[in-house]
Order: C-alpha cells, then structure tokens, then sequence
C-alpha cells in the first residue's frame, strides 16, 4: 500500500483548509476558483461529517477515548488508553427493485426542485412557500432529459395549478409559514405539519410531499453497503501499520439529506468487522447495532 498521512483528525482537516487556502490564493479566474473549492471543500466536509458520526457511536457506547486519527486505511484510528480501535464509514447505499441508486434520484429530485425555484423567479413570483404533491413518475427522473422535463411540468404546474400532470398533484400556496434555514422536515402522515423556516427572503421555497419510495430502507440495502467494504478490511488487516489494531468498527452513515424509515426492524448481520453500526443524526437521531 501508498504511504499515507496520518495525524489527529481536527489537525488533518485544519492541514486540508490552510491547503485550500494556499492552493486558490493566485487563481483570478473566478469558474476555476469556484470548481477548485467546490472540490477541496466537499473533501473536508466529508471528514467532518464522518468524524462526526464516529463521535455520535462513541458517545452512544459511553466510551473515553485518547484521539482520533485520520487514516484512509482504514478512514479512522480510535486511540484508548490501553488498544487502538480501526473504524470504517460509508454511506447508506439505497437502491430500488431496478437496481437505480436512489440518492442519485433523490439529488435529480432536488435538482429539480431548486431550478424550478429559480425558473419562478424569472417568471415573477417570488417570495412564495409551495407544497407540491409529488406523483411516483417523478422517481423515473434518471436522465438529465427526463429531468428538464419534469422541471418544466412543475413550473407550468405552479403557475397554473390546474395544469394536467402526470408528475405533480395538488398544488397549494403558503406564505404565511416561516422557514428556518430553508430546512423543512415534512410528516407524510400530516403534510401540512412542517418545521418552522425563516421568511426573510424573496426566494421560491417548493415543498415536497408525497410517497417517498427512496426513503425505505430494506435488508439487502444494508446487506449491499456491508458488503462494499468487506474486501477493505482483509488488506487492512494485512498492513504492518495497523499491527496495533485490535478491532474494525463498520459505522453506516445516514447522509444529511436522507428521511430514511426502516420497513422493518433492522436484524443482526454478518459480517467481518467486529462491530457493525448504523446511525442516523438528522431525522430519527439514532443509532442501531447490528453486530
């Protein structure tokens, strides 16, 4: 294996911001400096978000630990007093009977969603909180010209509700709710009962309701993602640099943007980690292990 970096984990992420900072310091043109740190910021945002994870199942066991160390043999060290724990982190990866990766449709979905927000502006209204009814046929948003289809259907759907749609249903306007960070939590039992979001803005905000086929998650959907990483482990376990490693941790994260619901209770796995967790900080905010 490469040599690779390893040092505490909010060190190594300081070290990848001052790289950030060094790397666009002489780049004047303003789409290259836009991509560059679009790119880099993703890279620690990602280690933020996973670091934070691992914390919420250590807090969650009630554990005391030395340090975290940043790795990518695995992703992170846990240092105790007396053993060193490896710790593994991926997202949940969620795929419907076909096979479609699910958090590529939900991002389409969002897509969609924001540039219609935008489209409205340009038409004039502004300032509007919308609930959309979302119909299944938008789950088939899985080519950019299937997207811009969609998105026109939901703007004309908008502007002029009564707009025959196979995509979209009812369509109702709410301008007196307050946003809060543009961050909504829908109940799907109770549609109108929403988080509350801060008004202060001329921008469009579309709510969404409806079946959410891609928020089930299902055996084979952990089986899957437990799966991605087993060969991982086997090289890890081989590196003489974790020769002080006692035990692999498998943590799946719950991305930010999911609203996940479980169709049934998750069981005990099988698997070659150790210890196998899923947690979920946003929605349901909590953690379930699995082995």
């Amino acid at each position: 294996m490469d040599r690779e970096r390893r040092e505490k984990v909010d060190d190594y992420i300081a070290s990848l911001s001052n790289e950030l900072e060094e790397s666009i310091k002489n780049v004047t043109d303003p789409t290259e400096r836009a991509k560059m740190l679009y790119s880099k910021r993703s890279r620690i945002n990602k280690i933020m978000n996973e670091r934070d994870a691992l914390v919420c199942i250590i807090n969650y066991l009630g554990l005391s630990l030395e340090n975290i160390i940043k790795s990518e043999s695995p992703d992170f060290i846990v240092e105790f007093n007396t053993n060193k724990l490896g710790v593994e982190i991926i997202d949940l990866i969620l795929e419907d009977s076909n096979g479609k990766n699910k958090r590529e449709l939900e991002s389409n979905i969002n897509k969609i969603i924001y540039k219609s927000q935008e489209e409205l502006e340009k038409l004039g209204v502004k300032g509007k909180t919308i609930r959309v009814e979302i119909l299944d046929r938008v789950y088939e948003c899985n080519s950019k010209c299937k997207s811009k289809t969609i998105q026109k259907n939901l703007v004309s759907k908008i502007i002029n509700p009564d707009t025959p749609s196979e995509y979209f249903g009812n369509v109702e306007f709410l301008d007196d709710v307050i946003i809060d960070n543009e961050k909504y939590i829908q109940d799907d039992c109770n549609p109108k009962q929403m988080v509350q979001i801060n008004r202060n803005t001329t921008k469009n905000i579309i709510l969404p309701y409806g079946n959410r086929n891609f928020d089930a998650v299902y055996y084979d959907n952990i089986k899957t993602t437990i799966e991605k990483k087993e060969k991982l482990l086997v090289e890890y376990r081989k590196d003489s640099r974790n020769s002080e490693i006692e035990k692999y941790w498998l943590i799946i994260n719950i991305p930010k943007e999911f609203v996940v619901k479980f169709s049934v209770e998750p069981v005990q796995v099988a698997s070659s980690f150790d210890n196998v967790f899923i947690v979920d900080r946003f929605y349901h905010k909590q953690v379930l292990q699995l082995k």
